[in-house]
Parts: C-alpha cells; structure tokens; sequence
C-alpha cells in the first residue's frame, strides 16, 4: 500500500441529501394542548395544566430559528369541541401564538374536532357541530399554500372514513389540488397513515382502511417529499417510497404507553407522562432540493424559566449537524444497544385497551441524528434479520451507514446482502488474532473483490500473551483492537499481503487515555507507513466489576474524541457506547441514559463541532488538564489563539463560571455547550446546583 492511497475515500452522496442553498426554514409543532387556564386542565393527569406554559416556551424557542412560517400538527387546545371552555382555550392558543411574527397554519386533531371513526373511540367522533366549531375557533379544516416553489397541504384526517359529506369533498379537492400541483409537495396531517408498518392493524394511533390506502396511494403517486405527523407524543421516522415520514413529540406531554420502549421506569411523575426531555418541536431547513428536518429539544434556558432574548445567530444553534450533511464524517458510534428494536406495547387500559400494537424504537435513531454522526458500528449478524435489513436501506438513503463487525469471514450469502445494500454498509471490520487475520488474508482479499465500494477493517483479537505490551488483566474477557507499541507489526502485515488500498487497520483507547495524544501518533504511524487507520474510543473501564460512572470524565473524552476527528480527518473515529449500560458486564454512562435521554456530552458534542466548523479551526497544539477539584481543561491551540473546554460540577462550576466572566472581560467569547447559548454576566453569576455538570467553551482567539 503506497503512502498516496492514504487518504480517506469520500462517502457516496445520501440519495435524500439536500443539494444547492437553503430556500426556507420552517417550525413544525405539535400537540400543545392548550387548557382554558394556565392552572387547569380538563384531564386526569394533574401535569396536563402545564401545557400552557410548555406551549409559550415552545412558541418563544421555535420564533428564534426566524421560520417563514409555523407548521402546526393538531391538537391544538385540550378541550374538546363540547367541552364548555373550547372556546377559551382556543382564544388562549390565539394569545399565545400572537407572538409569532410570521403565519401559523393549523392542522385538526383529534382533541380540536373529535377522534376519527373508531368503535373504542375513548371521546366524542368528529361530528358537523364540532367541525363547526373548528371552522369557527381556526378556520379551514382542509388548505393549502406556496412557498418558494413548495406546495405545503393540510388535511383533516378525523374526517377519514367518516361517511361525512366533507371526507368526500375533502377528497377531491386534496386530489384535484396534487394534480394541479407542479412544486415540490409537504403534507401535514394529525393521525399518522401508520406507526410501524403500512400494513399493520388498524389502532387508536394510525389511520384505518380505505382512507389509508387512499392517502398512501396519493403519497405514492405524487411524490409527496416529506409527511409531518402529531397524535403520538412520540418520535418516529420512516420512508414510504420516496416520502419521508416524520411523527413528531408534543411540546406537552409524552404518551406513557409508549414507555414501554424503555427497559427502564421512565424517567418523571405519571408513568413517563412527565418524561419532559423528550418534549420539542422540528426545525426543517428546505434546499434546492432536498430538506432537513431537525429536533430540537425543550431544554436549556426555557426549562429555567430564563427566556433568552439573543439572537439565534449568536448561539451554536443555528445550523445543527444531521447525517445528511455530517460537519465530521469520520466520526461514528457504536449504539452498544438495539438501534431498530421492534416493541409489542400491550393494552394500555386506556386507548387500545383489548389489543397490543407493535412499534419500532426510534430514540436510539434520534440520538444518534442529533448528535449528526452517520456511521454505526453494528454487529454484522443484524442482517439476519429482515426487518434491520430494510431499515439500513432506508437510513442509508439519509447518510447513515454501517460499520458490520465479524469475527469471521463472510460467506457467498452474508457478501451477496452486503452487496445488494450498497452504500449502507461503509465497512466490514474482521476482528482476529494476528496469526487468523494472516491465515484469513486471501478470503479476506476476494471479498474485497466483490465489495469494492467497502472499506475492510481490521481489529486485532488480544490475548494473554499480549500483556506485557497493553498492561490488560485478561480473563474470561474478550478484547480486541491494537495499541500502539504494535505499529511494528502492523506494518510486517500489512506488506506481507496484498491488502487493498481501503483496507484500514483499529487501534483501541482505554477510557483513561487520551484520544487526542493517541492519534496524533497514530496519524503520523499512517502517513509515514501509508496505512489507514481508526481508533475505537472505549467508554467503559477494562475491568468488568468496576463501574465508569465519572460524568467529567465521559464528557472530556467525548469531546477530546471530536476534536480528534476535526484535527485529524484521514482517520476514522468510533465511539463505543450510545446508550448507557447499568446491568450485564462493564457497567458505564455513555451519551443518552437508558431512557434515550441526552447526558451532557450528547448535548455538547454538537455544539462543539458546530463552532469548530463555522471558524475553520486549524489546530495547532493541545492539552487536557484535570484539576484537583475533577474540573477538566482541553485547550486547543491554533495560530490566533487558544480555546478552551472547562468541564465542571457543583461548586467547582461556579468557579469555572467565573473564569468565563474573566474571559468576557477580557474580550473573548463563551458558550455553555450543552444549550449552544452565549455566556453572559447574568447566567455566569447563577449558583450552580450540587449536581449541575457543564461544559463551557471560551473561544480567546483573536478576531
């Protein structure tokens, strides 16, 4: 392998990436449920009357993205139509949504016009007195407009299988309306056509036969670019041909039934109800072609009551990363936990009371789309099964590709699926020991031959016999990857056989390493000997009875990872470890907790590479201190100054606050990472919690 093969291939272009600038942004919202007073609500859950509230903060966090417009999903207010105080809740969603300076349109939910047609129906079905009111309340129940050379369409989906006057007309003009349509076209409905499948059971949550067959014939036929859904208080994505498909979370509460995704007791009051860092809304940014759509959270200053009122271009937010466009493609993860799991949610008692439903856990997909990394490390016996298969297709089609790990050789049949995925599978990494990754080499070189768009990835299997040279206490354990001191033998094998130029070699950090000093040397190892290279960064200790439970720690790592991609763009970078572990062997924290909730280096992480970008950093030069008080210090240096990362906790974070109102004083320029926001004199003087952990990022480069 000569040393002017070593750079790193580009990945093909996502078939539903965005091309060409931005046109348009727009705020997609759902399920506020507005009650008739901020301090009541007509529900059995005594969290429902903070809807209200939820709704401002929602309203006021979506006006900073500056959207042309605001997308509504339904279920508008609480109160259904014969509810008494209707009227009042909806004359406060008029208040509240006066705030916005652009037009809102709204789509009917169930809540605004009644439940569709359902036998278990568990309130009143839409009916011509409630659609009078809804006309009354919010106006058209079925419209459309233009925008930029986009057709935006809303349907009434209560109004489905109805037998109603209105399905009929509403009908035809949805269908004379795509006819005549000759843009692109976005649809916003409340009941989605489907949750899991297109051919699952009629349920409470989807749309029931003929009117989803109708509706998914008309997505079908006219190229419907993209379907926003409300109704299920919870995140999921699919494609139906070539529409993408969005279910959005409510800006109120979560759905508990859906809580079964969790292997833990979800997180909050009510059964998961109160679940809240699961509530948000959608940023979708419209290309020339192509679109992404963004969730954004409900965290950070609004959780605290502390509306920011700073630009929105002042923050780390304005454009975060997604896979369709990554700012650092080298960088991937490896779930560590089930990332397309098919879930029987039993009857609830309450919605579907006499039937189970299936769903598929996208949480572990979110997480991983916003923290806008588009390799996974998946094992490569998850093809066995049909069901992952298609969904890699799918995810390949917005970026995201698998890295499918082996400790054999594939056969004809495992190289004929990964052929026919294509570009979802960006490698195969064989782990082995030296002398089977020796005896493997010719199996290894015609798979090569068959799959000449995959990178081969090769990942030492350790033994005993290897620690005199990586300090590991081996047992009943399993470790794999190489570490440094071996980059002698490394290169002996890597002439001795007639490797491909993609061929890649994996070097492992243990948790108390340093990914930052490790690929420094590993880059200079790849260039002089022209040998591609990666490093899987470990998450959990190598001692299976000893927890990693340090949160300074794991951020510090995380960020010292990225920062390796940004410096080091020839390399490739895994993190190992998505979803925490608190059973089982290695116990950790990892990037979201259990219930698929962000810790602070998910929060951070994107934030940190987002201003790494916009500047164009060349790094220079780094150090990471630790004081003795835990607080961490990565300072980056480049040619017009230093930045630093200050990693604190409780008191030691009132500390590192006044550092960063130093910093300002002194002319430089800071964010906290975990919301993207400015740093300022007010929120640097606010006395932190016993608990609170941050990451504050003072850029001290000159202009």
């Amino acid at each position: 392998m000569s040393p002017q093969d070593h750079s790193m291939t580009a990945a093909p272009t996502p078939a539903l990436a965005p091309h060409g600038d931005r046109l348009f942004r727009f705020v997609v919202i759902a399920d506020t449920h507005i009650n008739q007073t901020d301090d009541k609500a007509s529900s059995f859950f005594a969290l429902n009357r903070l809807a209200n509230g939820r709704a401002a903060d929602a309203f006021h966090a979506a006006q900073r993205y500056a959207p042309a417009f605001v997308l509504h999903l339904g279920d508008i207010v609480h109160p259904i139509p014969s509810h008494p105080e209707f009227g009042q809740a909806a004359a406060n969603y008029r208040a509240l949504a006066a705030g916005f300076d652009c037009p809102v349109y709204l789509t009917p939910g169930n809540h605004d016009i009644g439940d569709k047609p359902w036998p278990l129906a568990p309130v009143a079905q839409i009916a011509p007195d409630f659609m009078a009111a809804y006309d009354r309340e919010f106006g058209k129940q079925w419209l459309t407009w233009s925008h930029d050379g986009c057709d935006f369409f809303i349907i009434n989906t209560s109004l489905l299988n109805s037998g109603l006057p209105e399905e009929a007309e509403q009908q035809a003009w949805f269908e004379d309306a795509l006819r005549r349509s000759t843009g692109r076209k976005f649809l916003a409905v409340h009941y989605p056509p489907f949750v899991h499948s297109a051919d699952e059971p009629s349920h409470y949550d989807n749309l029931d036969e003929p009117g989803r067959g109708w509706l998914l014939g008309l997505m079908r036929t006219h190229a419907i670019e993209a379907v926003f859904c409300g109704h299920v208080h919870n995140l999921w994505y699919d494609q139906y041909g070539e529409t993408e498909m969005y279910l959005l979370p409510s800006t109120a509460f979560v759905r508990q039934d859906y809580a079964e995704m969790q292997r833990v007791c979800p997180p909050g009051e009510e059964g998961g109800r109160q679940d809240i860092d699961k509530l948000g809304f959608f940023v979708v940014d419209v290309y020339a072609r192509g679109h992404i759509a963004h969730y954004v959270r409900l965290q950070g200053d609004e959780r605290r009551g502390e509306r920011r009122q700073v630009a929105l271009a002042d923050t780390l937010s304005g454009m975060p990363p997604h896979p369709k466009r990554p700012l650092l493609p080298n960088l991937g993860i490896d779930p560590a936990y089930p990332w397309a799991d098919e879930i029987l949610v039993p009857p609830s008692g309450a919605l579907d009371a006499f039937d189970s439903k299936f769903v598929r856990n996208d949480y572990p997909l979110f997480a991983m789309l916003g923290l806008g990394l588009s390799r996974m490390r998946i094992p490569l016996s998850d093809l066995d099964h049909p069901a992952r298969v298609t969904r890699l297709a799918k995810l390949a089609r917005i970026g995201m590709r698998a890295q499918l790990v082996t400790a054999r050789p594939l056969d004809a049949r495992q190289i004929e699926r990964v052929a026919t995925l294509g570009p979802a599978v960006a490698a195969i990494e064989f782990v082995a020991t030296e002398a089977g990754i020796a005896a493997a080499a010719p199996a290894l070189a015609a798979m090569q031959q068959q799959l000449p768009g995959c990178a081969l990835v090769l990942s030492k299997l350790r033994g005993p016999q290897d620690a005199a040279v990586d300090g590991l206490n081996y047992g009943h354990l399993v470790f794999h990857g190489w570490v440094p001191a071996e980059q002698p033998r490394i290169a002996a094998l890597m002439t001795q056989h007639d490797w491909k130029a993609s061929t890649e070699v994996l070097f492992r950090a243990r948790f108390t390493e340093s990914p930052l000093a490790m690929a420094a040397g590993i880059d200079a190892f790849s260039r002089e000997c022209g040998v591609r290279a990666g490093l899987l960064v470990r998450l959990a200790t190598d001692n299976p009875a000893q927890p990693q439970d340090d949160a300074l720690a794991l951020c510090s790592l995380v960020l010292e990872t990225a920062i390796a991609a940004h410096r080091y763009p020839e390399l490739r970078f895994t993190i190992e470890g998505l979803v925490d572990f608190d059973r089982g062997y290695f116990l950790r924290l990892a990037l979201v907790d259990r219930s698929f909730n962000p810790r602070l280096p998910a929060l951070a992480l994107p934030h940190l590479c987002a201003r790494l970008a916009a500047t164009g950093t060349q790094i220079t030069g780094h150090t990471t201190s630790i004081a003795a008080d835990g607080t961490r210090t990565i300072r980056l240096d480049t040619a017009l100054g230093a930045l630093y990362i200050v990693i604190a906790c409780g008191a030691a974070l009132a500390a590192a606050r006044a550092q960063a109102t130093d910093a300002l004083a002194q002319g430089a320029r800071c964010w906290t990472l975990s919301d993207g926001e400015p740093v300022d004199a007010t929120h640097a003087a606010r006395t932190p919690t016993d608990r609170e952990t941050e990451a504050i990022l003072i850029d001290a480069r000159r202009p």
